[in-house]
């Protein structure tokens, strides 16, 4: 691997390849270089984690809107019509999904 550092010696560019800003070759298993990567990947893995938790969020929504038309508390036709159809696209597709038996419904892990 290939660095390029700033004025205070830390590594602020990478490359597979020798280029003319990026020179310095450095070992890959380079304990700098792992803490480089690691910076560089600590956004993505957070905005991934954030978008798994959205995920899980849906569902319980999905969960909890069932839960308070079933008791009554509020009514499908409250919704809009743009949010009623989300809703029956959304529950026909988890219908769909558990036909095919590839998420486990009985599971009660959120």
């Amino acid at each position: 691997m290939f660095v390029r550092r700033n004025e205070r010696g830390e590594i602020v560019a990478l490359s597979k390849v020798y280029a003319a800003q990026i020179n310095e070759e450095v070992p890959d298993d380079s304990p700098e270089l792992t803490i480089f990567v690691g910076e560089a990947l600590r956004p993505q893995q957070e905005l991934t984690a954030f978008r798994t938790s959205d995920l899980e969020m849906v569902r319980v929504l999905e969960d909890l809107i069932e839960l308070l038309i079933g008791k009554g508390v509020i009514t499908f036709t409250d919704f809009p019509d743009a949010v009623r159809k989300k809703l029956l696209s959304r529950h026909d597709l988890r219908n769909t999904v558990r036909d095919l038996n590839l998420l486990d419904e009985d599971d009660e892990t959120i």
